[in-house]
């Protein structure tokens, strides 16, 4: 897997490279065609030179050339070949570079200038320029002015120049641009090193900070001076997960030792129970009577662990749910009958407000748990004389019910954590083996379960009020 820094440098690099080459061939091409360019014009005045050298004096052809105006127009360096033909092919002059050897004659018409690549006599490559033309006793010349190319005193003529000057000047424009891009390539690529690893640095920094850290020091967070603002978001997402870890392991360490103390008690009261018996010979009722009170400490202790299982297939998502319509007011009627039938103590009046026409859709088995889980609690801790209500309502797509009871002695603060696991707001837990601390868990995480939420309040004159959403269709 490729870094970061390798793949910045990577990129910028390419693209430097690219550029600088696109760049350099733009230049090189560029030039190449103006030195041509600037030889072909030379070569047409060299040309054109000549053949205002060239007259007709008593029906004969004279050409006077001046080496110093050659030189003028093609340079003085430049090398010039030239030869004159006559229409029947007899050679009027020829430069004396050539000796006795011929340029190459042009066949054809020859209405303009015509520029064509040559090899030299001397073995050198060069560019030609041939032209017919007659000869004028006046100024007046242009070149193409043969319109017969059988006119015996039309004039054929071909100058011929090396291009390697040219080619010189190229080579050593393409070795400078070679030159200037590598030394380019080598000072972007160390300012683009010492750039990304400073830009790097911070990023350098973060990881350290995390590969220091442990689930015994999840207090720390990760700082984000001096960091990017594309990185910021990153590390305030790493810091809002090392929040949820720290709660979820300091939920795990409570848990540990909120179950341990909940199954402390009714152990110590079944190894009491035992130990008792067990001092003297009983009557086989005595013997009875300590199996019994075995068994509902039992039964107490398998319940706890039947909710705490259930709590774990919530959390794990295990749990398969049937939807169906509901009528809620005679589903909390069942559930109420249910809870008031299961217990002895005193009676305590309850009104059913929810109308009968009242429905939603949610899973019945569930749903009853739900309600007989908080008619339980809200028996457990209504006043003598108290009362207990349920009420409900259709609102935007949903269905509220309200279930509330007097005698509540919790804070608006208190009441905050009434969902949390084992969370009593005694904290003595001087109820403990009574009350797990579960039963409102059990209803946030089965609410959840079945899209809807829950919330509880306390109001005036010790009014707790639970109000759950279900999604009515």
């Amino acid at each position: 897997m490729q870094s970061l820094r390798t793949r910045l440098l990577a990129g910028i690099l390419s693209s430097m490279a690219l550029l600088l080459i696109v760049f350099g061939v733009t230049i090189y091409v560029s030039i190449r065609n103006a030195l041509m360019h600037e030889f072909r014009d030379a070569l047409r005045v060299t040309v054109e030179t000549l053949i205002a050298s060239t007259e007709i004096e008593d029906g004969e052809v004279l050409i006077e050339v001046d080496p110093a105006m050659l030189g003028a127009a093609g340079g003085a360096s430049a090398a010039t070949w030239f030869q004159f033909w006559l229409a029947d092919g007899a050679v009027l002059m020829r430069s004396e570079s050539l000796g006795d050897r011929d340029l190459p004659r042009p066949e054809g018409d020859l209405k303009s200038l015509r520029m064509t690549p040559i090899d030299l006599p001397d073995g050198a490559v060069g560019q030609a320029a041939a032209a017919r033309f007659v000869p004028e006793c006046d100024d007046d010349l242009a070149l193409g002015g043969a319109e017969d190319t059988d006119d015996p005193v039309a004039v054929t003529l071909v100058v011929a120049r090396s291009i390697e000057s040219v080619r010189r000047r190229t080579s050593r424009l393409a070795w400078l641009l070679l030159g200037a891009g590598a030394i380019l390539m080598a000072a972007a690529s160390g300012m683009t090193i010492v750039i990304v690893r400073r830009s790097l640095a911070p990023i350098d920094t973060l990881a350290g900070q995390i590969a220091s850290m442990s689930p015994d020091d999840l207090g720390t967070r990760l700082a984000a001076a001096n960091l990017p603002s594309e990185v910021e978001p990153v590390v305030q997402r790493l810091n809002a997960m090392l929040d949820r870890l720290q709660t979820a392991f300091d939920r795990e360490r409570a848990f540990t030792g909120n179950v341990a103390h909940e199954l402390r008690t009714p152990l110590s009261g079944i190894r009491s129970t035992i130990e008792v018996a067990l001092l003297a010979e009983r009557t086989p009722e005595d013997y009875r009577q300590t199996l019994d009170d075995t068994m509902d400490i039992v039964r107490h202790m398998h319940g706890m662990i039947e909710i705490l299982i259930l709590l774990a297939r919530l959390d794990a998502g295990q749990i398969r749910f049937t939807l169906e319509p509901i009528e809620l007011g005679e589903l909390i009627g069942i559930c109420w009958d249910a809870v008031r039938a299961s217990d002895d103590g005193p009676r305590h009046d309850f009104a059913n407000d929810v109308p009968g026409d009242l429905t939603c859709r949610s899973d019945r088995q569930w749903l009853s748990m739900v309600l007989t889980n908080l008619f339980e609690n809200a028996r457990a801790y209504v006043d003598d004389g108290g009362r207990i209500w349920a009420a409900g309502r259709a609102a935007n797509g949903q269905v509220e019910i309200e279930i509330g009871n007097t005698g509540c002695r919790m804070t608006a603060d208190e009441a905050r954590h009434a969902f949390d696991r084992f969370w009593r707001a005694d904290t003595s837990r001087a109820d403990t083996g009574v009350h797990y601390g579960l039963g409102l868990s059990l209803v946030e995480r089965l609410i959840a379960a079945l899209e809807g939420t829950v919330e509880c309040t306390v109001g005036g004159e010790g009014v707790f009020v639970v109000r759950l959403r279900v999604p009515s269709r």
